[in-house]
């Protein structure tokens, strides 16, 4: 949630776009930063392209991602550089 307006950025409803989560107070869904960032582009290009959504928005859904991801596998440890494999711990 934003801090200072206590608005969500991201946010799910089951009648708007197929229940996807989408960017708060728009029908954009996450999913398609991350395919956009996949695929080549940049985050300046992504935000240009759907200008509903703002960086800071598009920051918050990076964060939970990397957050999230972080939390699944851990970091690898920097002094073992064998360890390119991670396992989620599960």
């Amino acid at each position: 949630m934003n801090a200072e307006a206590k608005q969500p950025l991201i946010d799910a409803m089951p009648g708007r776009h197929s229940g996807d989560v989408c960017f708060a107070g728009t029908r954009v869904p996450v999913s398609t930063l991350f395919e956009c960032l996949a695929g080549g582009d940049s985050l300046g290009t992504f935000l240009a392209a759907f200008p509903s959504v703002s960086t800071e928005q598009a920051r918050f859904a990076l964060r939970e991602a990397t957050a999230k991801i972080e939390q699944d596998y851990g970091l690898p440890d920097p002094r073992m550089p064998e360890q390119r494999v991670m396992v989620p711990k599960h």
